[in-house]
């Protein structure tokens, strides 16, 4: 894995934030799809720079998703920054099983150190499965 520079590592949560819908109705779907196309983007840089670091994961919570970025990847450890996409879902077992730090980016935040090779295997299953489907549109599914 290659290292990235700070700035970069710092950037996918300040454009995540910045594409994120309005408050002023209920839900903006265009902003919410803003903020996941904003996602996909990260994730194709980190992908063709051949790095964990600016990778997003994400688990599967109630009727939505709790979305996590990785900020930081040791031999043991990845360290992941919540991001909160529309409804800002957490994951509690992952949450759960992590080592807490404090968040270099916002000091009222922290950091969540779970498993490298959790992290490593998640990511690698959403990659196949995002190959898997490649191609395959959603917009007629009811």
């Amino acid at each position: 894995m290659t290292k990235r520079k700070k700035s970069q590592v710092l950037s996918t949560t300040a454009q995540v934030m910045a594409a994120a819908p309005s408050h002023s109705s209920w839900f903006d779907m265009k902003g919410y799809k803003r903020q996941w196309a904003v996602l996909e983007g990260c994730n194709k840089k980190a992908r063709k720079a051949c790095t964990f670091v600016g990778r997003t994961v994400q688990f599967q919570v109630a009727d939505g998703y709790a979305v996590y970025e990785v900020v930081r990847f040791t031999k043991t450890r990845a360290y992941l920054r919540h991001l909160p996409i529309g409804d800002a879902y957490r994951a509690a077992d992952v949450e759960g099983m992590a080592v807490l730090c404090k968040d270099p980016e916002n000091p009222k935040a922290c950091l969540f150190g779970v498993p490298g090779r959790f992290i490593q295997e998640r990511i690698r299953a959403e990659d196949t499965l995002g190959k898997l489907f490649a191609g395959r549109s959603t917009e007629n599914v009811s």
